[in-house]
């Protein structure tokens, strides 16, 4: 898996919640929201292969 390196911008009050986060899973910042982007990355997959499954099965 190569990794690249990104910017992002996010309210201050998120951001301090994901250090928590992070804190309390004893992982760095960059690997909690990493792993936080792959979770929702995944739903949304899930998410559109429902909605095409549910198209091809119409009439």
């Amino acid at each position: 898996m190569s990794l690249e390196r990104v910017t992002i911008t996010m309210p201050s009050e998120t951001l301090s919640a994901a250090k928590e986060a992070a804190d309390r899973e004893g992982m760095s910042v960059s690997a909690r929201l990493s792993r936080a982007a792959e979770r929702a990355a995944k739903r949304a997959a899930k998410r559109a292969a429902g909605r095409s499954r549910q198209a091809s099965c119409r009439p």
